[in-house]
């Protein structure tokens, strides 16, 4: 899938990018490119590509699936996970999403 890279801001295809080291293996999300006949890699991050076509449902089970198993480790004694999450809702989240709203209903109210 092609993609605008966001670290480099050029166009590239999402790819899974495997590295062996140590006898580990470690997966990474990247964009790859082609500079003067040579590729370049700009990896976004470990673990799999997301799949291009999630559904809203996809994006609500998945964060209900983060939340739960915060909930459960809070419950047990271990209220890191949970007060990391929050954080992140806040920092991350909920700046998104207010900006999200922002933008979509200008859009709409055009004539």
């Amino acid at each position: 899938m092609r993609v605008k890279c966001p670290k480099c801001g050029k166009e590239g295809v999402l790819v899974r990018h495997t590295v062996k080291s140590k006898g580990h293996t470690y997966v990474y999300t990247a964009v790859k490119h082609v500079k003067h006949g040579r590729i370049k890699r700009c990896i976004l991050g470990r673990g799999e590509p997301a799949h291009p076509e999630v559904g809203y449902d996809d994006v609500l089970e998945a964060l209900n699936s983060l939340y739960q198993h915060a909930r459960e480790k809070a419950r047990s004694g271990d209220r890191e996970e949970l007060e990391r999450l929050l954080a992140w809702i806040e920092r991350r989240l909920n700046p998104l999403i207010a900006r999200i709203y922002e933008e979509a209903s200008a859009i709409l109210e055009q004539k």
